[in-house]
């Protein structure tokens, strides 16, 4: 700590000085010099120099007002910086896999990857934690999965990608139940052409040359898993929600054949299924910042094993139980088995709607494959408006 000074040792650190949890007293500082700062101290700005003396900048009322005052960034009026126009018709953005087996980890024996699931991981837009609760797992952040790509018989991928989205895949079997799912997340802008070597391919180990039959066709357009999962089916996938996609197939198929058979699982409430789900919340494999290959979403869970008895493949071969009714419960296993798709409405998505998330998502285009065109809100003369403080509400 020699490099550090203390300057406010009544406030002790809340990431390390365990047993002292007063609050976070200070925060997002601005230093304006070398010895003064800009900070929020409780739920006010201050100017603090560097003897710890304070000086009141912005008394916030919290209870009037419903937020803390944070971020203080002093500005001054300057002219807009030059716009910088996208070319009109930019090529499609793009992600190629070269061979999705390169990794530094072990597949499981005989795995096959045929496809890659597209999630699109949402932002949260509530400030308080898990307000809506989205799932079983703590602080869980809603998601939509936006369908799946081919992937080649030499493990290779290459498909047009969603832009300005925060994105993840999964390697899916080709009953499209995920083997592995990525814990770290990706974004393409317009036009960008994103590749990568394989899936966690060894970071000391140099690329070797690839002659990738992805590469060697037009990139794949995005399909969904089954019919029902797209507003459109030339437009791509709807917010996700356990009551909109997965418990009709409880309600229709599962629960008056286990009911007529005596068998256990008889309801579809959401909240009697966290026995059966696979969803991250510490302990064992589905912790951590990796899934474990072979042992991950539906194929962990207790219901997706049970999905692969002979006794359910039968109810399959007979059209009793369909294949999108099994891709509909394997989804939903996979992505956490979350309830909600979006932080807004949750009522609404109980009684089984379809809600819209009101941050990067355009029900217009739900891929975010579209050219994008110029945006008419945008301002350009010469001044734009001074903001001084922004508040911990989205």
């Amino acid at each position: 700590m020699s490099q550090v000074k203390r300057i406010t040792p009544e406030a002790p650190f809340p990431e390390s000085e365990i047993g002292c949890r007063t609050g976070y007293m200070y925060g997002t500082a601005w230093p304006l010099s070398e010895t003064d700062y800009l900070c929020n101290y409780q739920n006010d700005i201050i100017l603090l120099d560097a003897a710890g003396n304070k000086t009141m900048v912005y008394a916030c009322d919290q209870a009037a007002q419903g937020f803390r005052a944070i971020d203080p960034i002093p500005v001054k009026r300057r002219a807009t910086p030059p716009v910088i126009d996208a070319a009109p018709n930019p090529p499609k953005a793009t992600v190629a896999v070269m061979n999705v087996y390169t990794s530094d980890f072990t597949w499981p024996p005989g795995t096959k990857v045929k496809w890659l699931r597209i999630i699109h991981y949402l932002p949260k837009t509530t400030n308080a934690p898990d307000s809506p609760r989205i799932g079983f797992g703590s602080q869980n952040a809603a998601r939509m999965s936006l369908g799946v790509v081919p992937v080649e018989e030499d493990g290779s991928a290459y498909f047009e990608a969603p832009v300005g989205k925060c994105i993840y895949f999964q390697a899916l079997d080709s009953q499209g139940m995920a083997i592995a799912s990525m814990r770290s997340a990706t974004y393409v802008h317009p036009g960008e052409q994103l590749s990568c070597v394989g899936c966690h391919e060894n970071k000391w180990q140099a690329a070797q040359r690839s002659d990738a039959m992805a590469l060697k066709r037009p990139p794949s357009r995005i399909q969904p898993e089954f019919t029902g999962h797209q507003s459109d089916p030339t437009q791509g996938g709807i917010p996700f929600n356990y009551h909109l996609l997965v418990k009709p197939v409880f309600n229709q198929k599962c629960i008056p054949c286990h009911t007529n058979q005596g068998k256990g699982f008889i309801s579809s409430e959401y909240a009697s299924l966290k026995p059966y789900a696979y969803f991250y919340n510490g302990g064992g494999d589905n912790t951590g910042s990796r899934a474990t290959p072979g042992n991950f979403g539906a194929m962990a869970s207790r219901m997706g094993k049970a999905l692969l008895t002979p006794a359910h493949r039968e109810r399959m071969a007979q059209g009793k139980f369909t294949q999108e009714d099994f891709r509909r419960i394997v989804m939903w296993l996979d992505c956490a088995s979350d309830e909600l798709g979006a932080y807004s409405a949750p009522d609404q998505q109980r009684d089984g709607k379809v809600v819209w998330p009101v941050l990067q998502v355009n029900s217009a285009d739900p891929l975010g494959l579209k050219p994008l065109a110029a945006d008419p809100a945008v301002k350009h003369g010469p001044e734009r408006p001074v903001v001084l403080i922004r508040n911990s509400q989205p």
